[in-house]
């Protein structure tokens, strides 16, 4: 019984948009300088993509 009141919890908090979002795969290019995420939510399975521009350095500036 404990086991589903959990998961009708866990439920209701993703209906809120309280999701648990973790990493679903690795940074993905998709061009030379936009990297793809992929993120899964543990509780209901939703998942979104978020897509970021890859930090370039200037060119005055020494890469580490």
């Amino acid at each position: 019984m404990s086991q589903v009141n959990r998961t009708i919890d866990e439920i209701f908090l993703c209906l809120l948009g309280l999701h648990d979002w973790k990493r679903k795969s690795g940074a993905l290019c998709c061009r030379s300088t936009v990297l793809e995420k992929r993120y899964e939510c543990v509780r209901c399975g939703k998942y979104k993509v978020i897509f970021e521009q890859e930090k370039v350095p200037c060119k005055g500036e020494s890469a580490l």
